[in-house]
């Protein structure tokens, strides 16, 4: 990594403007000084320019990732619950199946039980007329 870095910076420094010191060889210090904080700042700038774009990029990646998980979970729990509904729903048409069932049987053994009474009442009716008629002779 450092050795990149100075190769970066040994690149930046070869870019740097220094047509004032390209015909002269003078050694003011300050103008050498300039020249180098020029290019370090624009070094740093590209850096944190890099540094930015790298960081919206993965911003931009995270929030496409979370979207598509959160779109994920929205589909699962939705396929989930319309599962659970469907099987509520052929519970509830079974339930009004065997309720049906249970009128009927319960009407049918109300006819039978009528019937059943009907046909007792006659019996002891009879009976009854002729324990009468056996203890009145």
């Amino acid at each position: 990594m450092t050795r990149n870095l100075a190769m970066t910076a040994d690149s930046e420094v070869d870019k740097v403007d220094l047509h004032g010191f390209r015909g002269s060889h003078s050694s003011d210090d300050q103008s050498v000084t300039k020249a180098l904080e020029e290019s370090g700042k624009r070094r740093r700038d590209v850096q944190r320019n890099k540094i930015e774009k790298d960081y919206y990029l993965e911003m931009e990646r995270l929030e496409k990732s979370s979207i598509a998980s959160l779109d994920d979970s929205v589909n699962k729990i939705t396929a989930f619950y319309k599962t659970r509904l469907e099987t509520l729903s052929a519970l509830l048409i079974k339930k009004a199946e065997i309720e049906d069932e249970i009128v009927q049987s319960t009407a049918k053994l109300e006819r039978a039980l009528a019937g059943a009474k009907e046909e007792l009442q006659t019996v002891l009716d009879a009976r009854l007329a002729q324990a009468r008629k056996d203890l009145g002779s």
